[in-house]
């Protein structure tokens, strides 16, 4: 990548990508399992038997701009995810808090403890701000949302730790990642307006 172009400018287009993976992949693992908001329609669906090339396709191009930020804030995403149901039973016959502490251990292998531990602990402040905004609608859909089961305070608290320690570790990756993902989710519900692609 050329050094004409700044680092930032780098990252903050890797991240915006990565969130979109990410969404993506949310968006798809929701409609599989049927904890979708009822009657609307994700972007995951609208693509179709698309989804998983342009996700792959969005993720190589986060990840040719900043392979740290990209890579780690995805395994992030993914550990946060399955911590979310900790005793469910994936397809690999393994509990989801195993699969979680399996994917963070590589990610720390692979890229330090600091870049995981700081996209570790940004993912979680996404996920609590998601669910602290989501909790009425979960609520009424009956979907799970860490509100419900450990209550505000518990919540905030939670999230201002989360948030303080990833600070501590990378401000510019907390600050970008908290930056863009309202933008994520924005791009995302206007392109659910458009044509599908199935």
């Amino acid at each position: 990548m050329s050094a004409a172009i700044p680092k930032i400018f780098l990252q903050s287009a890797a991240i915006f990508l990565a969130g979109m993976v990410i969404k993506l992949t949310d968006d798809y693992l929701d409609d599989f399992s049927g904890a979708g908001p009822e009657g609307a329609r994700s972007l995951a669906q609208k693509l179709g038997r698309g989804v998983a090339a342009y996700a792959l396709l969005l993720f190589a191009v986060a990840v040719s701009l900043d392979a740290v930020s990209s890579c780690t804030l995805f395994l992030a995403a993914y550990a946060v995810g399955m911590g979310k149901d900790p005793n469910l039973i994936l397809p690999t016959s393994i509990p989801a808090w195993i699969e979680a502490v399996l994917v963070t251990a590589g990610g720390i292998l692979l890229w330090g403890w600091q870049p995981m531990v700081s996209s570790l602990a940004i993912m979680v402040g996404v996920q609590l701000i998601d669910d602290y905004l989501d909790q009425d609608l979960d609520w009424q859909e009956q979907r799970p949302n860490l509100v419900h089961r450990w209550g505000k305070v518990e919540v905030l608290l939670l999230l201002l730790i989360a948030t303080a320690v990833s600070l501590q570790l990378d401000w510019l990756k907390t600050i970008l990642v908290l930056v863009l993902a309202p933008m994520v989710n924005w791009v995302a519900k206007g392109a659910e307006k458009g044509r599908s692609c199935l």
